[in-house]
């Protein structure tokens, strides 16, 4: 039988290190609602405690009055296999390929130029940013545009016209985006961790202050 380090914190504790996606949030929050349970625990790094999974849990926990939520402490050097990403792509129906290309010369105008690298295809044809990938992240929160994300894993660039492949964090990284008080955009990474298939089912009514 799998152990996990689960514990209860104070919301006001834990650090987030993405952003949400508010459909998101409420669906989440409606399905707690539904059956009064938070079924998935939040995975929360050991020492500084900030999120690997489960922001979007955390924040429907807040906007239901949680005081508390439940967690597994992860450590990074047992427990996690890959930070892992997600690629941005184009629907067609949304973005044409000359509005993407327009979306990719204002992101790359916004980053500072370092010896990572952002891969970028359009129409078949692929090309090379070199970026600073800390600083990137942080110009995508600033990019409007109707982009979908594909799971690192299921990404395969010949089913799409125009796809952006950001550079990939380290956990250092998010180490020091949190150390100067930055947040990355929803869904940046994409952790893969055995603690991802842990289902603690916890009753919305012990979290919530009376």
């Amino acid at each position: 039988m799998t152990r996990y380090r689960f514990d209860l914190l104070d919301i006001k504790e834990i650090l987030v290190s993405e952003g949400v996606e508010h459909w998101r949030v409420e669906k989440i929050k409606a399905s707690i609602i539904n059956t009064n349970l938070l079924l998935k625990p939040i995975i929360v790094e050991m020492r500084r405690k900030f999120v690997i999974d489960g922001h979007h849990r955390l924040k429907a926990l807040a906007l239901l009055g949680a005081s508390k939520a439940p967690v597994i402490l992860a450590d990074y050097d047992s427990d996690i296999d890959d930070v892992g990403r997600w690629i941005y792509v184009a629907d067609p129906g949304c973005l044409r390929c000359d509005e993407f290309v327009r979306l990719v010369n204002e992101l790359g105008s916004l980053v500072k130029r370092g010896s990572d690298v952002s891969r970028v295809g359009v129409g078949g044809e692929s090309f090379s940013l070199n970026v600073d990938r800390l600083d990137f992240y942080i110009a995508l929160k600033y990019i409007d545009a109707p982009l979908s994300k594909v799971p690192q894993g299921l990404f395969k660039e010949s089913a799409y016209r125009c796809y952006l492949i950001p550079p990939k964090l380290t956990p250092n990284d998010l180490y020091i985006l949190l150390s100067r008080g930055l947040t990355l955009p929803p869904r940046s990474t994409l952790h893969r961790t055995y603690l991802k298939e842990a289902v603690i089912p916890y009753p919305i009514k012990r979290l919530v202050k009376r």
